[in-house]
């Protein structure tokens, strides 16, 4: 089978023409369904809007072709810049903050400055990100992050994990004498606290608890004062046991969108001198386990303007167990 490349990152098989009767004569066509992934991963995605040019891409009509090639992948991606594939997770796991267990496995996001792994089984996705970038690092820490995803599947509904909350809205009080939050102080305020997300699911409210309350999801937010580690376990079905989960399986394409909040850092300055307060600390709670390890002293450095937020959106391809490709 000869394959073809796609802008999109990924190679488009060339199916087999097939035969249609006409009454007197029979018409090559080509399939109306695309493969987008390599080969060895192909899973079969039928795209409606391909059958207009189902009679039109014989020998001759090579732009026509081009075209829907390219149409097909705009309608599978939608407005996701980047299409990543999921590896299939055969060993242990430990969702603990350290990475090193991610080592080439992990995709670097150029435009966002962070690595982002994703693995998968049959029941569970796995998601790691790192960054090293001290302003993202703060923000992450301050604002909190949201990942969002869409199972892209007939009756289901994305599922969005805001996790960490963000220390503003977790009732950290910052140091008054500091234009600028203390990293330090912000990730002992962290293993100090309880673990907290919420779970943000159509148009119902979000629903804050407790990270031991969401059965099947494990998160834990993690670092050395360089660097900022995140990682993170969903079920992939629903059941009795794991209520918060994606609908989706192994083989399928999902949404992907990771992001924090757009603020202007001006105003993010002024909630924290209205909360006031001689310095930064928090509150006592259970300990987050492997959250927020150690960190870098802020500086008196002023903040202007509003910073670049964080915004990762992909099309990911979850493994399947005959990948090629294991962890």
């Amino acid at each position: 089978m000869t394959t073809r490349s796609c802008r999109i990152g990924a190679a488009v098989p060339n199916p087999s023409p097939l035969q249609v009767e006409n009454k007197s004569k029979s018409l090559p066509i080509r399939r109306k369904a695309m493969y987008i992934s390599r080969p060895e991963k192909a899973g079969k995605v039928k795209m409606n809007s391909l059958q207009i040019f189902s009679g039109l891409t014989s020998k001759g009509f090579w732009p026509l072709r081009a075209f829907g090639i390219l149409l097909a992948a705009a309608v599978l991606c939608g407005c996701h810049d980047n299409v990543i594939e999921s590896r299939w997770r055969n060993e242990d796991l430990v969702i603990d903050g350290d990475l090193s267990e991610w080592q080439g496995k992990t995709t670097y996001i150029e435009s966002e400055k962070v690595y982002l792994g994703i693995l998968n089984d049959q029941d569970f996705l796995y998601i790691g990100l790192s960054s090293t970038n001290p302003m993202r690092n703060l923000q992450v820490l301050m604002q909190g992050m949201t990942l969002r995803i869409d199972p892209k599947a007939k009756d289901s509904e994305p599922l969005g994990i805001r996790f960490p909350l963000g220390a503003m809205d977790m009732g950290f009080i910052p140091d008054e004498n500091r234009q600028r939050p203390d990293i330090t102080a912000l990730q002992r305020f962290y293993s100090k606290s309880e673990a907290e997300l919420e779970i943000l699911a159509g148009d119902n409210p979000p629903l804050r608890m407790a990270l031991l309350e969401a059965a099947g999801i494990d998160a834990v937010l993690g670092g050395d004062g360089r660097q900022l580690t995140y990682e993170m376990k969903i079920p992939l079905h629903p059941n009795e046991i794991f209520p918060f989960a994606l609908q989706t399986h192994a083989g399928a394409l999902i949404g992907l969108k990771i992001e924090t909040p757009e603020i202007d850092q001006d105003t993010m300055r002024r909630q924290m001198q209205e909360r006031g307060g001689p310095e930064g600390g928090g509150r006592p709670g259970d300990g987050m386990g492997g959250g927020g390890r150690g960190g870098n002293g802020g500086g008196r450095g002023g903040m202007r303007g509003t910073s670049e937020h964080l915004k990762i959106s992909a099309a990911v391809r979850l493994a399947n167990p005959f990948s090629t490709e294991v962890f």
